[in-house]
């Protein structure tokens, strides 16, 4: 499809201008080539700090350095950004949540630095921008807006307030703004017509998302402090295809590798109504196969929230909605190979779970033509077939079901539907294969 998801494009060529970029320069044994293959697993170790850091060989380090109208860890001793409660997730490491009260505490009185949001998506963005407004009164007619602002203790609605901003937030409105175009400029795409699943970022394609920083500045865990993260990169000395990483938070270290990670680490808000930014690692893998692995900071160690990775690359704000739920795509090969659209959810212990679907719709409907005659069911549980289709009619391939029911539709709306055997390519009950049956199912690696 012409990007990294069938090329597996090396990471280290971007390192490496992010190393000349901050004065800096990482030596590598060579730049590899693409990699094919099956996607790795990502091995994770929790190490201690120094341990992890004296493993190291090659270290990159960074410089620290729509409105709706329309340096060191340490707390901000002019306003509070903590207010106490109790939170159904609660990490066995922290019995008491600080509901997060600004995204930039100092947003008002300091100049914003890179660090503080070069790493943020695009919904953490608009509301760092929007909060400058919010100090001041400003009364939001966007309903998501105003109901998030009204969270917040600090926040008093002023309909005399005309968005007079002082010198500081005046410039620090322009540097979120361009970061937010920055973001925008690197979003997802659609990378394919037939499939509007298969989602990857324009920076496969165009190498334009070298604003990320390898340092980040951040509360991530709402304590109203800013938390020190660090991503360090580097060849894996023993196998060329492979990159070694190590992401420190503060104290807590956690160590991995991987063949294909986006070279940044991308700060999230699943929840809004929790006090942590999650932060998430994303894969093209050796073969295209994305993924994306999350975690949080309890304020002493880097919580994984999954098992494994999850399919697709998902840490982005266009699947997260705030609350708690957030969407990925997964390949399958039921009926044809496609992706189906995931979803999954935040539990009490702040894991993603995934949410069972009752229907998974292939978006577009592929069009098909039939080869032969055919019967189907007129519902997904009837068991014997009622409707009958002819040779050379034109139907389209809806999805399926939770069950793996295949749903076929026409122009006016839902035709029938078909089971298929435990292999998902032949018809129930027969050895007849689907592309035998039908004309212009896609069937690709």
């Amino acid at each position: 499809m012409g990007c990294r998801r069938c090329t597996g494009q090396s990471i280290l060529p971007f390192v490496n201008r992010l190393a000349e970029r901050d004065g800096t320069q990482l030596e590598t044994r060579k730049n590899r080539q693409a990699v094919q293959g099956k996607q790795r697993k990502l091995n994770l170790i929790v190490l201690g700090g120094a341990a992890a850091v004296a493993a190291m060989i090659y270290l990159i380090w960074a410089n620290l350095g729509g409105n709706d109208p329309s340096a060191d860890k340490q707390a901000d001793t002019n306003r509070s950004n903590v207010q106490t409660t109790a939170y159904a997730g609660a990490s066995p490491n922290k019995k008491d949540f600080a509901l997060r009260n600004y995204i930039i505490p100092g947003s008002d009185t300091e100049a914003i630095k890179d660090e503080q949001i070069s790493n943020l998506d695009a919904r953490l963005l608009e509301l760092a921008r929007n909060e400058i407004y919010a100090r001041h009164g400003y009364v939001f007619k966007r309903e998501d807006l105003n109901a998030y602002f009204h969270t917040k203790s600090w926040y008093k609605e002023d309909s005399e307030y005309r968005q007079e901003v002082s010198a500081v937030e005046k410039e620090n409105l322009a540097q979120i703004q361009r970061y937010e175009g920055l973001v925008k400029g690197n979003g997802l795409k659609h990378e394919a017509d037939f499939d509007r699943h298969i989602r990857s970022y324009r920076s496969l394609d165009e190498d334009n998302d070298d604003f990320k920083q390898l340092r980040s500045l951040v509360d991530l865990d709402g304590d109203g402090n800013l938390d020190r993260m660090e991503l360090l990169i580097q060849e894996s000395p023993v196998d060329a295809d492979i990159t070694e990483w190590t992401l420190k938070v503060n104290e807590a270290t956690l160590q991995g590798d991987t063949p294909g990670m986006l070279p940044y680490v991308q700060i999230v808000d699943l929840d809004t109504r929790d006090p942590y930014l999650e932060f998430a690692f994303q894969d093209y893998g050796m073969a295209g196969d994305y993924s994306t692995h999350f975690y949080y900071y309890d304020g002493h160690t880097i919580q994984p929230m999954s098992e494994y990775g999850l399919a697709g690359f998902m840490a982005d704000a266009s699947l997260i909605d705030g609350k708690g739920h957030v969407k990925g795509a997964e390949e399958i090969r039921t009926f044809q190979t496609w992706f189906r659209e995931t979803a999954y959810a935040l539990d009490k212990n702040h894991q993603l779970q995934q949410v069972k679907q009752d229907f998974y719709p292939m978006e577009p409907a592929t069009k098909l033509v039939l080869k032969q005659n055919l019967s189907l069911l007129a519902s997904p549980d009837d068991t014997v077939s009622s409707v009958k289709l002819k040779k050379g009619e034109t139907v389209y391939f809806a999805g399926i079901d939770d069950n793996d029911r295949v749903r076929l539709d026409d122009a006016q709306g839902v035709v029938g539907w078909l089971r298929l055997d435990e292999k998902q390519n032949q018809l129930y009950g027969t050895k007849t294969d689907i592309t035998d049956v039908f004309d212009g199912t896609l069937q690709y690696d």
